[in-house]
């Protein structure tokens, strides 16, 4: 608009309308209307809590720690899951005694950096026959996720998970590997009573040595992310996020994942924005980016 200062015409520029809510993860903007917050947890009417460290993942696969109720943002954009265990013990540290080998199958520190940015990886050989590095565990019958970071020390090698029960076992498909870092992933069911799981040599006996680090054992068919364990099992809470629905917002357009998929609903102004539940924006690879209310 045009106005007076110092006797003379001025143009004054003045800001558009904000939107009722705006969150921006990847942006870094979280406003709604005329307030701007510097980060998520300080906008106005928005609440967020989680029991338990979390880890969430970079766009470039390195893993992040997360101290209890702290929102995993990253450059992927903001994690949401519902609670889930690790049901193996020392899931980062494989050289610890509740690791067991295999005639002929054997670990040692790798001196390479882990997914994490440390120095936790082991480097397994494992020669010839169903050679295996497992670890005894103890569950009922049904559906398990087993999940594992691995890479090839150099070229290319195959490799398989595997879980054994009472009356047998179940080997994955040779899983193939270069020198990255890959998340490798067995879902399973099991029959009887799950006895252990393990690393196993690729079909036909030939598993080039391996960096390992970071398994992990879900009991269900979703795969979460890692959750580090230590002498026991770790249950990381689910994370609950809420919003209160500004005053002129009648729409949310949310956009998540990979893809950048985005999906639309009403709103009520005065009511609670659950985050969490039922949200297609919920789970690794589905991390929420942006956040609109209008």
């Amino acid at each position: 608009m045009i106005g007076i200062e110092l006797g003379q015409p001025a143009l004054v520029m003045r800001r558009a309308d904000p939107l009722p809510l705006l969150i921006d993860v990847i942006g870094n903007r979280y406003e709604r209307g005329w307030e701007i917050a510097s980060s998520l947890d300080g906008l106005g009417g928005l609440s967020f809590a989680r029991s338990g460290a979390g880890t969430a993942f970079t766009a470039a696969g390195a893993v992040i720690p997360f101290a209890t109720g702290v929102a995993r943002i990253t450059d992927r954009g903001l994690l949401l899951e519902p609670a889930a265990t690790n049901l193996l013990r020392h899931s980062t540290a494989l050289l610890n005694p509740v690791w067991l080998a295999d005639a002929g199958a054997t670990a040692s520190a790798s001196p390479d950096p882990d997914p994490s940015g440390g120095m936790g990886a082991v480097r397994l050989t494992l020669n010839g026959g169903l050679k295996q590095w497992y670890q005894l565990v103890s569950g009922g019958a049904g559906p398990y996720v087993l999940s594992a970071f691995v890479r090839a020390v150099s070229g290319t090698t195959n490799v398989r998970l595997n879980e054994t029960h009472t009356t047998g076992y179940t080997p994955s498909a040779n899983l193939a590997l270069n020198t990255q870092w890959q998340r490798l992933v067995f879902p399973v069911t099991v029959t009887g009573t799950l006895v252990t799981v393990s690393f196993m040599t690729a079909s036909g006996g030939v598993t080039a040595p391996v960096d390992a680090w970071g398994v992990q054992l879900e009991a269900g068919s979703l795969l979460s992310s890692p959750m580090i364990t230590a002498s026991s099992s770790v249950t990381r809470g689910a994370d609950v996020a809420n919003v209160l629905v500004p005053a002129g917002a009648s729409v949310y357009e949310a956009t998540y994942g990979v893809a950048d998929t985005v999906v639309t609903g009403a709103v009520t102004p005065g009511t609670t924005f659950d985050l969490v539940g039922g949200r297609p924006w919920v789970g690794v690879n589905n991390e929420l980016k942006r956040l609109v209310m209008r």
